[in-house]
């Protein structure tokens, strides 16, 4: 994301630890709130609402906070750690990374760029 080489440590959401294998992700009852798709590589907003029987004292069900030090963006490698089950939020056009992605710049200069058409016209 910011060019350096340096690990940025990652959690799970704590009210998902529970989940440890590929039948309990199959088996796990959850909605996810999501934002929509920003530009803004530093700020990302959810909650997941729990639906396998975990309440609060107030018998409300459990809401938990997703934010970026609980998401892994495209493009990040895995270190320190053997596997990870997750779950795919945005894809294609609304992933960060390619909506912040612009044109490719011009490595032409201004002077350069005002002389092609003046230079075609003398010589046309």
């Amino acid at each position: 994301m910011d060019g350096e080489t340096n690990l940025k440590v990652r959690e799970a959401v704590p009210e998902l630890t529970h989940i440890r294998s590929a039948k309990a992700a199959s088996q796990a009852r959850f909605t996810v709130q999501s934002e929509a798709p920003d530009v803004n590589m530093f700020k990302y907003s959810a909650t997941v609402e729990m639906f396998d029987g975990q309440v609060n004292k107030d018998g409300s069900r459990v809401k938990a906070p997703v934010n970026l030090n609980t998401i892994l963006l495209r493009g990040c490698v895995l270190r320190n750690t053997e596997w990870v089950i997750g779950m795919v939020v945005f894809t294609g056009i609304d992933t960060k990374i390619v909506m912040n992605s612009g044109g490719t710049p011009s490595k032409r200069g201004r002077v350069e760029r005002l002389m092609n058409p003046m230079v075609y016209v003398v010589h046309g």
